[in-house]
């Protein structure tokens, strides 16, 4: 198989694309984090079959510089973060939206393309949950309400639920996933768990906040 991994210098994106390079699999990242001047691990990979291309998704992206022989497209880039979406919600909803259109236009000029998977949320069950009409375990089958729109934190979730959409609709061979609270080596301090996991270790009462949590 030959991947293009979006967002493959972050957490999950560069365990995947180390375990897929492993098997044998050509793998190319696309990410920014360079060009933020962070620090993606990416040159860490061993692998002859692994290419990093340094390209920012919400940027005008001339398309013919992406090979168009990928069998399979993994779209992970987005920008997320409990606080990043709290302080930027209108960039988190409009930038999200812009690296699908791009991607799934990437996605498009391919001729070998066996599938496109687009990872989506968990957090598109928010409003369900608020409902009170969540189950667990929840089936795909569960609804989606949406919650109040005027909530920060809603912008990262209607970008996810407006790319399912726009998977749907794109005539792809698409498979959207929704991942919930993935962690684990190298992913940094910026999401839930490690989060919770300082708030535990620092706590001097005994007393750990936890949001989206009734009791």
């Amino acid at each position: 198989m030959k991947i293009l991994i979006t967002g493959g210098a972050g957490f999950i994106g560069l365990h995947l694309a180390q375990y897929l390079a492993g098997l044998g699999h050509s793998v190319v990242i696309i990410d920014n984090a360079a060009s933020n001047g962070e620090s993606t691990g990416a040159n860490n990979v061993n692998s002859s079959n692994f290419e990093f291309l340094d390209i920012d998704l919400c940027e005008c992206l001339d398309r013919s510089t992406i090979n168009k022989d990928f069998t399979h497209i993994i779209h992970l880039a987005a920008l997320l973060g409990v606080q990043n979406v709290i302080d930027n919600a209108y960039d988190v909803l409009t930038k999200n939206i812009r690296m699908m259109s791009t991607v799934i236009n990437i996605a498009k000029s391919q001729t070998k393309l066996e599938q496109f998977i687009f990872a989506s949320t968990s957090e598109v069950y928010a409003g369900t949950l608020i409902a009170g009409l969540l189950k667990i375990p929840s089936p795909e089958t569960s609804k989606i309400v949406l919650p109040d729109l005027s909530q920060p934190r809603t912008s990262y979730m209607l970008s996810k639920l407006y790319g399912e959409a726009m998977c749907q609709h794109s005539d792809l061979p698409w498979l959207i996933i929704r991942p919930h609270n993935i962690y684990g080596p190298r992913m940094g301090f910026k999401h839930v768990i490690p989060q919770l996991l300082r708030k535990a270790v620092s706590s001097k009462n005994g007393e750990l906040e936890v949001f989206s949590c009734d009791h």
